[in-house]
């Protein structure tokens, strides 16, 4: 798998161009919204399970652009 197929999962065209920023975005993303979730949840308000799918999805987004900067640092030869 290449760093220019579409298989590295849903990442968009800034994302792709500016892989480094977006990974610490989503790396200080993740945990916000998990303390969000035990916070809520902490008060006593469970519909702060509704934030979990986004918590998964921004981990997911994560891995998605984690794999795309390695598969691009390795076919420059780094």
């Amino acid at each position: 798998m290449t760093a220019n197929e579409p298989q590295t999962g849903w990442v968009d065209g800034w994302a792709r161009r500016h892989y480094k920023q977006a990974i610490v975005i989503r790396t200080l993303l993740a945990p916000w919204i998990l303390f969000v979730v035990v916070f809520l949840c902490a008060q006593g308000d469970w519909s702060g399970l509704v934030f979990l799918p986004f918590f998964a999805l921004d981990l997911w987004l994560l891995r998605n652009l984690v794999r795309y900067g390695r598969s691009r640092n390795a076919d420059s030869g780094r």
